[in-house]
């Protein structure tokens, strides 16, 4: 695997690239100084012979994505350095085992191409419509689980489906939050602003441009002391227009001769030597053909970029219904914390402590939310929770007489009917019973598979 990796790549990549095979599999994220530890665990209950020949091959998958090692395929080698650029780890293991898949030719090129295409749109739409990431580390972890597989027709559009369906800080952001994002959003302040110009510029393009070869124009200049013929041409409040504009969209191009445009009137940037009217780029065009530069100009190529946005970052095509037998499948099985309405306030405090104290004993540990209940399971249910008005009842699958309870707060609740996996039963009401809880969990965690030590 070193060798597939490279010496300085490896000693960089090798403990994430495990991460990420770990969370493929277990659809846990373990935490990065504890990969060695999580692959101990899951070598547990899969031959170490087998593992290895397993994380070699998908180390294989790995270099090809990253760039590490060239991918076969020119539109996949070029479909992966965008989603590097845009910097997407989280969505590494969902690409692992998509790419697994076709390594052994259960989807074609085509497919491939198609779900790489839509986790870029997905992630690049949420950056433009300024939707937080951390969210997308659990969202890529689990999306691979909808995936249908018993069909060749049916990979594609289950993924495709299941992404068009994440609702709330999940969502795949629609065309119409696109659009009115980009009216009047600061395009040149993002990290990715050369990234959103270059593949605007290449889109059906045969002979791609790289950005790096031309700098960003502002066609109205940044300086705050605008020449005159500039501020005739934005009107008596042009100051304000100016601050409203500038970063926008539709007043970014590229060029190669930034230097000598400068702040010069609009029709020498046009009309020179090297001037917008003379470019071969597609960014260009338009700006050739007009006489004046002013505020309806700006915020009418911002709409005709804003077009091209939708073009090349779109939105997969599922009708309502094509869509409603996987709505009826997901609203069917998954649940997630906000379907405990009890979950609220102090209640929500306490579960929250408690779930970081469970996940810090183990990162193999999953979390399966239910209708009623929270479960954290390793080789067994180690403990389900059940949000009450004014605290938590927890569940251990441990008998009663099993545990060590020197403070006597195990019930025994077997023959009665209670929601959630196990017979003692332990309440916590406040921050002060959440030590005592946590010494019966980890006797729980204990005999569910866990280990006592590193």
């Amino acid at each position: 695997m070193e060798k597939a990796f490279g010496t300085d790549a490896y000693l960089k990549h090798f403990d994430r690239f495990v991460r990420h095979f770990l969370t493929m599999k277990t659809r846990s994220i373990p935490r990065i100084r504890q990969v060695y530890r999580a692959f101990k665990h899951y070598c547990r209950d899969v031959a170490v012979e087998d593992a290895v020949a397993e994380l070699h091959r998908f180390a294989g998958h790995y270099v090809r994505i990253t760039g590490l090692a060239e991918e076969t395929d020119k539109v996949l080698r070029r479909m992966f350095e965008h989603l590097d650029r845009l910097q997407v780890d989280t969505a590494l293991p969902l690409l692992l085992e998509v790419y697994d898949d076709f390594a052994e030719s259960v989807i074609d090129v085509e497919e491939m191409r198609a779900i790489v295409a839509d986790v870029e749109s997905y992630v690049f739409r949420r950056v433009l419509c300024d939707i937080p990431t951390n969210t997308l580390n659990k969202t890529f972890a689990s999306l691979a689980i909808r995936i249908d597989k018993s069909e060749k027709q049916t990979y594609v559009e289950s993924l495709q489906a299941s992404l068009l369906l994440l609702t709330g800080p999940r969502r795949f952001p629609g065309d119409a939050e696109l659009e009115g994002n980009l009216q009047a959003k600061d395009v040149y302040s993002l990290r990715t602003r050369g990234y959103l110009l270059e593949k605007l510029e290449n889109h059906k393009r045969k002979e791609p441009i790289r950005v790096n070869d031309f700098t960003i124009e502002h066609v109205l200049p940044q300086n705050p002391e605008l020449p005159a013929e500039w501020r005739s041409a934005l009107g008596n409040d042009w100051k304000r227009e100016q601050e409203r504009l500038l970063h926008t969209l539709g007043n970014l191009t590229l060029t190669g001769y930034n230097s000598e445009l400068s702040d010069r009137p609009f029709a020498f940037k046009r009309d020179h030597e090297g001037g917008f009217a003379n470019s071969p780029l597609w960014l260009n065009r338009s700006l050739a053909k007009l006489e004046a530069w002013d505020t309806a100009a700006i915020e009418r190529r911002t709409g005709e970029l804003t077009k091209r946005v939708l073009q090349v970052w779109s939105v997969p095509e599922l009708s309502d219904e094509g869509l409603e037998p996987y709505r009826r499948r997901r609203d069917s099985k998954v649940y997630t914390l906000t379907d405990h309405p009890k979950l609220v306030g102090a209640v929500r405090s306490l579960f929250d402590e408690l779930h970081n104290r469970i996940m810090d004993l183990d990162p193999s540990i999953r979390q399966v939310i239910k209708k009623k209940s929270i479960g954290y399971l390793l080789d067994g249910h180690i403990v389900d929770i059940n949000a009450q008005s004014r605290r938590l009842r927890l569940h251990l699958d441990v008998k009663p007489e099993a545990l060590d309870d020197p403070d006597d707060r195990v019930e025994d609740a077997s023959g009665k009917g209670h929601w959630g996996v196990g017979d003692s039963r332990v309440r916590v009401r406040s921050a002060d019973d959440l030590e005592p809880a946590m010494r019966l969990i980890r006797q729980s965690y204990l005999r569910h598979g866990g280990s006592s030590h590193d």
